[in-house]
């Protein structure tokens, strides 16, 4: 009997399975590896934001006495836009003007200065929203509430109200009958 076929056969889908595990175990390689790379980009890019916007609030402070709050920010994100840009990093504008107020927060926590949540004097008039929009507001603020309150609460347990047990006297054992 001549076993060669099947050994031939046998050893081809061995390779082929071995292929298939080989390259299922390369891309998903490549692509944890790829993601670490990433992550740690991510990171040292925002440690690099975090560092450019306390430059460019510091920038704004010494070069602009006199002048508002908007227009420093403007300024402030046009500072840091073009340094994060000449380092070869792109950041949302959004991420940057969160870099640089948490700068001025952290800058007004260092100094005690009151940031605009204690301070109402300088909070800009807000406009009013749409009815549906307020509506919406004022769910998500209950439901807030509601939930930070049952989160606070202590937990406690309904026991049913017990009645009054008065035990019977009961009668001595009789040993003898």
């Amino acid at each position: 009997m001549d076993f060669q076929p099947y050994i031939s056969d046998i050893a081809q889908a061995f390779v082929g399975l071995l292929s298939a595990v080989a390259i299922t175990a390369f891309f998903w390689l490549k692509k944890h590896f790829i993601n670490w790379i990433d992550s740690k980009t991510t990171g040292q890019q925002r440690e690099t934001l975090h560092k450019v916007a306390e430059e460019a609030f510091a920038f704004v402070e010494t070069t602009m006495t006199g002048q508002k709050g908007a227009e420093k920010l403007n300024v402030a994100i046009q500072y840091a836009s073009t340094h994060l840009g000449e380092m070869g990093i792109k950041m949302d504008p959004a991420a940057i003007r969160a870099a640089i107020e948490k700068a001025v927060l952290l800058h007004k926590a260092a100094t005690g200065q009151p940031s605009k949540a204690e301070d109402p004097a300088d909070q800009p008039q807000t406009t009013v929203l749409p009815d549906h929009v307020q509506q919406l507001l004022a769910a998500v603020s209950a439901f807030a509430m509601a939930e930070g309150q049952a989160a606070a609460a202590p937990q406690q347990t309904v026991q049913p109200a017990l009645e009054e047990y008065t035990p019977e006297p009961m009668a001595p054992p009789t040993l003898w009958p």
